[in-house]
């Protein structure tokens, strides 16, 4: 039997969202304190994922902050042919690595919430803030992602790198954001992106539960990423249609031409910022049999 409509229009619902600003002012009051070593910097910090999306559901309701430090960048020039990378102006050697900035966001949360409450992991910094929420802390750096050899100087997308190990890893949070509430807005989807979203996720999270994916197979943000290629005429008030006609759309969809919510970079693929194609599909598998397995 399908899924209940009542368990359906639950499921849009958002998750918590007091918890998760009394954790972020508190990171920021961490990272700005004036014993800070961060401070006088030039610091930017910012919220990504899905609290600051508005898509974050019961059962995923950690925040991400992001710590960008502008005065350091780092391109892709190298990946351009030799003319193109004469074309682009080369600034001074950094005085400040992403390094020293890791040291120094660390070295911030510990004194703010104590060793034990921060956790230095692969790519971003764990703090257990105290009030309900994990937040994860991510220490990045100005990208500059260069894409036309046909402008001079040649045109790019701003977005933040980070390091995951000893691994460069490229984000375009900015426009993830910017994009996302662009579909929310009424004169689109009438506001309901988002919920559908929400209604996925936790649609996800209960096939997780009953066995039907692997955890794992299907994070959020690849969900969201997913969703945003969906025709904005099938987002609509009715959470029954909606389900069936943005799966049955994505069921019959070339997933190799998908694009990212960022809309810059493809959805599925092989880097480590892309969802893998076995991987998407076995989300698809697990919604259907969610579906149709219904009890």
């Amino acid at each position: 039997m399908p899924i209940p409509i009542a368990q359906l229009n639950t499921w849009k619902n958002q998750g918590g969202t007091t918890s998760s600003a009394l954790a972020y002012a508190a990171i920021e009051r961490a990272l700005t304190a004036p014993t800070s070593p961060l401070r006088g910097k030039n610091i930017t910090l910012f919220l990504q994922g899905s609290y600051r999306n508005h898509t974050n559901v019961h059962a995923d309701s950690d925040i991400d902050v992001v710590c960008l430090f502008d005065d350091t960048q780092t391109t892709n020039s190298a990946t351009l042919p030799l003319a193109d990378q004469q074309r682009i102006a080369q600034g001074p050697p950094a005085g400040y690595l992403i390094q020293d900035l890791r040291r120094d966001v660390l070295s911030s949360l510990r004194s703010a919430f104590g060793t034990e409450r921060v956790h230095d992991g692969r790519r971003a910094i764990q703090v257990n803030t105290g009030h309900g929420r994990e937040a994860d802390v991510v220490p990045a750096i100005r990208y500059l992602h260069y894409y036309s050899q046909f402008l001079l100087p040649p045109a790019f997308h701003e977005g933040i790198a980070l390091l995951g190990g000893n691994q460069w890893i490229y984000n375009f949070p900015r426009q993830h954001i910017a994009n996302g509430e662009a579909k929310n807005a009424m004169a689109r989807t009438g506001g309901n992106y988002k919920p559908t979203v929400r209604l996925f996720k936790n649609a996800r999270s209960k096939a997780v539960e009953r066995g039907l994916l692997a955890d794992g197979d299907a994070p959020s943000y690849f969900i969201e990423g997913m969703l945003y290629n969906v025709p904005d005429n099938l987002f609509t008030a009715d959470a029954e249609d909606t389900f069936v006609d943005v799966f049955n759309h994505l069921d019959q969809s070339n997933l190799a031409t998908l694009m990212s919510q960022n809309g810059i970079i493809p959805l599925v693929g092989h880097s480590s910022t892309q969802w893998q194609v076995d991987a998407a599909q076995r989300f698809l598998a697990g919604l259907r049999r969610l579906w149709n397995e219904w009890q």
